[in-house]
C-alpha cells in the first residue's frame, strides 16, 4: 500500500536546542524524500457511489471480538464465547399523570405499559433548600420573562373533539389531523355557538377544546360545518371540569393558561412548535430555496414569582412558496430556455430530473386546476406530445394531448408546453406551469443550511433582549380579547433576577498550575508549552491518508508539527511506523477493505491518524473497524486541517490524542480554596463521577436509541470510561429511559474498582442528560432502582451516597446583564459562573440556573440543573461549585464548557454509538429490545469517545 523512503534523521538527543524536529525512518526501511501515492484514477475527487449492504459485513453488537480482526469471516477462536442475543425485557412503565385530568398528552403516550411497582426506592425530589447558594460576586440581571396577573381563579369545562369528513367511514384512520383544516374547522364551528361563547373558547387544535362556560349540550354533540367546499363532521364530548387556581398550578393547567396566551397567536401567525411566525416579517434569504423567518417563542411557566410568560426569539427555516417553475430554474441555476435540457439530461436510475426529484419529493404540490395537494413522483412527457382517453362530461370519450385537455376543460393556454410534466402518480401528469409548492416548515437542515441559518440567527445578547422586548410589546397581548374574557394581565417589563458570579478553579497541569485569576471570567486559559498532567509515550503509530487535496509536503509538515507540539504538551512520539497514502476513489466497500488490511498488518500499534477527505463513509467505517473490532485508537484529521497548520488546531487535536491513548490533560488543583471547603471530602469519599445520555434516531430514521453511561476512574474524576447499549421501544417510539443501565452501571463500578486497590467508590454524582420534567418521576424511579440492584450486586451490603442530578440544555430562559460593564465578550453576554437560584427556579425542587461558559456567537444558554435525588446532603453553594468546576475539566479544550464534563462526554459517547456501522434492532411488539454495543477490550476502558 505504501512506500517509505529515507529521511534525513535529526536526532532525538537533548542537544538539538533549536533545531527543528524531524522524522526519523526506521532503520532497512530506504525511504527516499517522496513517498509512493496510490495513483488515482480520473475523477477521483468526485463524490464515490455509496456501496449497497456495508452492514452485511460488519459483527453483530455483543459478539466476542475474534481473534483476527475483520469484516468477513473472522478466525477461528481458542474458546467460543457468548453471543449477546437481542433481548426483549420488561414492559415500559406508563408515563406520570400528575393529575386525573390531565388527557393533553398524546395517545401513543397514554398507550405505555405499566410497571412493576418499585421495591428499592420512595420517589421523593429533595426539597429545595431553605439557604440559598451565597458564594461569587452579586450581578443584577435581566430574563426573558414576563410575570401574568390572575385577577381570579376560574373554572373551565373540558371536552373531547373529533372531526372528520361526513361520507368518511367511523373508523379511525378516517379522522382528520390537519392543524390548518382544524383551524379551520374551528372558525366555523364558532359560528354556529350563541354570541355569549364569543372569546370564551380555547382549542388545542387537536383533542382538547376548553371553555369559560358549558356549552350547549349535556354529555355530546355533533356539528355538521362546510370547509372548503366539504362537508365535516365536528363531535364534542363533555369530559371534565378543571379549576385553574390563582396560587396553585398543575401541568394540566399550565397548558390551559398556555393555550388562552397563545389562542389568538395561532389564527395571526405560523405556529411551529411553541413558536410563532407572521408571513412578510422579519424574513431573510438562506438561499438553497430556503428563507429564514424570525418570531417568538411562547411558554406560560410556573415559578416563585408566580406565573410567568417566557417569550424568546425563534428561528426557523421555510421552504419558498412559488411555482415550480421559478423552483427548478432556482435549483438548476439556468434560465427558462435551457431548463428543459437541463431537466431531461439530469437523468439517473430511470428518473428525469432525479436531483430536483430528490431535492423535493416530500413537498406537497398544489395543482392550479382542483386545489389538490400532492406529491412529486418524477418528470413525464410533456403535454403536447403525451395523450390520454378523456371521458367528457357528455358521457363521450376523446383522446386528447394534456395541452388540449386544458384548453377545452379549463379554457387554460400554456406558456411553456415544451417543458416536461410533472408526474403526481397513477401516471397523472400536469405542466409545470400549473404546479406550485406549498410553504412549509423545514426542520431538518444540512451542514450548509445550518451554518448559512447560524450566520443569520447569531446575534449579541443585547440585541437578542432587544427584539424579545419589541416583540412582546407589539403582540399587544393586554389587548387580547380571550385574555379579557379570562382576566389575565401581562406586566410588560423584563423580570429583573439576583445572580451570582462563581470564581473558576484553578486548574493543574504536570508542573505548572492556571490559577482562577488566570482563568478570570473568560473562562479560558492559554496552556501553549504546558506539559499535560499525565502525558502517554506514543511509540507505535501509523498515517493514513484519504485525502487526494493533501500532498507529501503538507502531510510531511502536519506529522512533524504534531510531534514538536507533541514535546511541549509532554506527549513523545517516535516517528510513525508508516504513512499510508489511499487517496483514490474508492466506495465504501474498497474503503472498508483498505482499513481492515491496515489495522491487521499494525495489530497492537497505539494510534492511527486519519486524514479525511469526504470519501463515503470513511469516518464510520475507521471508527467501527477501530473502535468494535481492532481496539486501536484512531484520531480523525479534516483534509483542511492538514493544508493549513496552526499551532492551535494541532494543540487541540493533541488534547484528543492524548486521551484516547490514556492520558489525562489537565485536572482540578486541590490547592483552590473553594475546592478545599466545599469538594474535597466529596473527593476523598472516594467520589465517583457519572455522566448519562440517550440519543434517538430523527423521525422517519429506522435507527436505534443509543444509550451512554460514562464513569470517571481515577481519583482527580478527570478520565472516564464509557458503556454503550442500542434501545428500540415498540413501534419504534422514543424511550428516554437507560434500559439496562444496572448491567452498565455494575460494569463501570467495577473498573473503577480494579484500577483503585479494589476499592469501591462510597460517593456517587451522577448527571444525567436529556430528561424533560414531564419525564422526572419515571426516569429517577427506574434509574435509581437499577443503580441499586447494580450496587447489591456487587454487595447486598454495599450502599454508596448516590446524587442523581438532572441537566437540561433545551429551554428559552437567557439572562442579560443590567449593568453593560457586567457584560463579557464581543457577544456582550453574562459572565462565566453566572448562577440564578431565586425568583424564576421553581417553588418546591431543588433547582437553578448556571452559564459556566462564555458565550462566544451568538446569547449564551444557561444550564438548568435538577437534584432529583441525593443521600450524599448537598448544599446549594457545594452543588454549584462542583457543577461549575467540572465544566472546566473538558478534556478537548482549554475552556470551561456549557455543562458538566461527564454529561458532556456522555452525549459524545451516544453519537459515536450512532456513527457504528450495524444492523438496526427489530421492533418489539411490547417492551424494549436491547443490544450491548461491545467495545474492544483494548480501548473500552479508554476515552475512544472525546
Amino acid at each position: 500500500m505504501s512506500d517509505q523512503g529515507a529521511r534525513p534523521n535529526k536526532g532525538r538527543g537533548r542537544g538539538r536546542g533549536n533545531e527543528t524536529r524531524g522524522r526519523g525512518a526506521p532503520s532497512g526501511r530506504g525511504r527516499g524524500t517522496q513517498q509512493r501515492q496510490t495513483q488515482a484514477p480520473p475523477g477521483r475527487g468526485q463524490r464515490p457511489a455509496t456501496s449497497s449492504g456495508l452492514e452485511e459485513d460488519f459483527p453483530r453488537l455483543g459478539a466476542s471480538t475474534p481473534t483476527r480482526p475483520a469484516w468477513g469471516k473472522p478466525a477461528p477462536v481458542s474458546e467460543p464465547q457468548k453471543v449477546v442475543e437481542q433481548t426483549v425485557a420488561e414492559q415500559i412503565p406508563p408515563m406520570p399523570e400528575p393529575i386525573k385530568e390531565s388527557v393533553l398528552i398524546s395517545k401513543d403516550e397514554e398507550e405505555e405499559e405499566e410497571e412493576k411497582p418499585s421495591q428499592i426506592i420512595k420517589q421523593e425530589f429533595p426539597k429545595k433548600p431553605a439557604m440559598r447558594g451565597s458564594e461569587g460576586r452579586p450581578i443584577k440581571l435581566r430574563t426573558n420573562h414576563y410575570r401574568l396577573d390572575l385577577k381570579n381563579s376560574f373554572t373551565v369545562y373540558q371536552y373531547d373533539v373529533e372531526m372528520k369528513r361526513k361520507s368518511a367511514k367511523s373508523d379511525q384512520d378516517k379522522l382528520i389531523s390537519n392543524k390548518t383544516l382544524m383551524r379551520k374547522m374551528f372558525q366555523v364551528l364558532q359560528t354556529k355557538l350563541p354570541n355569549e361563547y364569543k372569546n370564551k373558547i380555547v382549542y388545542n387544535f387537536s383533542k382538547n377544546l376548553f371553555s369559560l362556560i358549558k356549552l350547549p349540550f349535556e354529555t355530546s354533540a355533533t356539528y355538521e360545518l362546510n370547509v372548503e367546499n366539504s362537508v365535516f363532521l365536528i363531535t364534542l364530548k363533555t369530559i371534565n371540569q378543571v379549576t385553574v387556581e390563582k396560587n396553585f398550578y398543575q401541568p394540566l393547567e399550565i397548558q390551559i393558561l398556555d393555550l388562552i396566551l397563545t389562542h389568538n397567536l395561532n389564527y395571526s401567525c405560523i405556529n411551529v412548535n411553541r413558536s410563532f411566525f407572521k408571513e412578510g416579517n422579519d424574513r431573510f434569504e438562506l438561499g438553497f430555496g430556503l428563507e429564514l423567518w424570525k418570531g417568538a417563542y411562547s411558554s406560560v411557566r410556573p415559578s416563585e414569582l408566580g406565573l410567568t410568560w417566557n417569550v424568546d426569539s425563534a428561528n426557523a427555516a421555510f421552504l419558498l412558496c412559488q411555482d415550480l417553475i421559478e423552483l427548478a430554474k432556482y435549483h438548476y441555476n439556468c434560465d427558462i430556455n435551457s431548463l428543459r435540457n437541463a431537466i431531461l439530461s439530469d437523468k439517473k436510475e430511470g428518473i428525469i430530473g432525479y436531483s430536483f426529484v430528490e431535492d423535493y419529493k416530500n413537498r406537497e404540490i398544489k395543482t392550479k386546476t382542483g386545489g389538490f395537494r400532492k406529491k412529486i413522483k418524477g418528470f413525464g412527457p410533456d403535454p403536447v406530445s403525451y395523450k390520454f382517453e378523456w371521458n367528457k362530461p357528455d358521457g363521450t370519450k376523446k383522446t386528447v394531448t394534456v395541452a388540449d385537455y386544458l384548453k377545452q376543460h379549463y379554457n387554460i393556454n400554456l406558456r411553456y408546453a415544451n417543458l416536461p410534466c410533472i408526474d403526481l402518480g397513477r401516471a397523472n401528469y400536469l405542466p409545470m406551469e400549473l404546479c406550485s409548492t406549498e410553504l412549509k416548515n423545514k426542520k431538518k437542515l444540512d451542514d450548509k443550511e445550518t451554518q448559512a441559518m447560524i450566520r443569520k440567527t447569531a446575534v449579541p445578547a443585547a440585541d437578542r433582549m432587544k427584539y424579545i422586548d419589541q416583540w412582546t410589546k407589539n403582540s399587544n397581548i393586554n389587548q387580547d380579547p380571550v385574555l379579557k374574557e379570562y382576566k389575565i394581565d401581562v406586566n410588560l417589563r423584563m423580570v429583573e433576577v439576583d445572580g451570582r458570579v462563581l470564581e473558576p478553579p484553578d486548574v493543574q497541569y504536570k508542573a505548572q498550575k492556571m490559577p482562577s485569576k488566570t482563568i478570570g471570567e473568560k473562562g479560558q486559559w492559554d496552556h501553549r508549552n504546558s506539559k499535560f498532567y499525565q502525558s502517554i509515550k506514543i511509540e507505535k503509530w501509523i498515517v493514513l491518508n484519504f485525502a487526494f487535496r493533501v500532498k507529501n509536503e503538507a502531510l510531511n509538515s502536519f506529522i512533524n508539527a504534531l510531534i514538536n507540539i507533541g514535546d511541549k504538551h509532554g506527549i513523545w512520539f517516535e516517528d510513525p511506523l508508516d504513512v499510508i497514502n489511499e487517496t483514490r476513489r474508492m466506495d465504501d466497500n474498497q474503503t472498508k477493505t483498505i482499513v481492515t488490511k491496515i489495522m491487521d498488518k499494525y495489530k497492537g500499534i497505539q494510534l492511527i491518524v486519519v486524514i479525511f477527505g469526504g470519501t463515503t463513509n470513511a469516518y464510520k467505517i475507521v471508527k467501527t473497524q477501530g473502535d468494535l473490532i481492532s481496539g486501536i485508537a484512531t484520531q480523525g484529521v479534516e483534509d483542511r486541517n492538514v493544508n493549513r497548520i496552526s499551532d492551535q488546531t494541532i494543540s487541540n487535536i493533541l488534547l484528543k490524542i492524548n486521551c484516547k491513548v490514556g492520558g489525562t490533560n489537565f485536572v482540578l488543583s486541590r490547592e483552590n480554596r473553594h475546592f478545599g471547603k466545599y469538594i474535597q471530602q466529596l473527593y476523598d469519599g472516594p467520589l465517583m463521577i457519572f455522566g448519562a445520555d440517550v440519543t434517538h434516531p430523527a423521525p422517519g430514521e429506522a435507527s436505534d436509541s443509543i444509550a451512554a453511561v460514562v464513569g470517571s476512574l481515577d481519583k482527580e474524576c478527570c478520565y472516564y470510561a464509557a458503556r454503550l447499549y442500542a434501545q428500540k421501544s415498540k413501534k419504534g417510539q422514543s424511550y428516554e429511559m437507560i434500559h439496562n443501565l444496572d448491567e452498565m452501571f455494575f460494569d463501570l463500578l467495577n473498573t473503577y474498582a480494579k484500577q483503585n486497590q479494589n476499592r469501591y467508590p462510597k460517593k456517587i454524582v451522577f448527571y444525567r442528560d436529556g430528561v424533560s420534567e414531564g419525564q422526572f418521576s419515571l426516569v429517577l424511579r427506574h434509574e435509581i432502582n437499577k443503580m441499586r440492584e447494580a450496587c447489591m450486586k456487587i454487595n447486598p451490603a454495599y450502599k454508596p451516597g448516590i446524587t442523581f442530578v438532572v441537566v437540561q440544555k433545551r429551554h428559552h430562559t437567557r439572562f442579560f446583564p443590567v449593568n453593560p460593564k457586567d457584560e463579557i465578550g464581543k457577544s456582550r453576554n453574562v459572565p462565566p459562573g453566572t448562577v440564578v437560584d431565586k425568583d424564576i427556579v421553581t417553588k418546591d425542587m431543588f433547582d437553578f440556573f448556571l452559564c459556566s461558559h462564555m458565550g462566544i456567537q451568538g446569547t449564551s444558554r444557561p444550564c438548568r440543573y435538577f437534584l432529583l435525588h441525593d443521600d450524599n446532603q448537598f448544599t446549594m453553594n457545594q452543588l454549584q461549585i462542583l457543577s461549575h468546576y467540572l465544566c472546566h475539566v473538558y478534556a478537548r479544550c482549554p475552556r470551561s464548557v456549557s455543562y458538566p464534563a461527564s454529561a458532556y462526554y456522555s452525549h459524545l459517547a451516544a453519537f459515536r454509538g450512532r456513527d457504528y456501522i450495524r444492523r438496526a434492532l427489530n421492533v418489539p411488539n411490547v417492551g424494549i429490545a436491547s443490544q450491548k454495543i461491545e467495545i474492544h477490550p483494548n480501548i473500552k476502558n479508554r476515552m475512544f469517545f472525546v
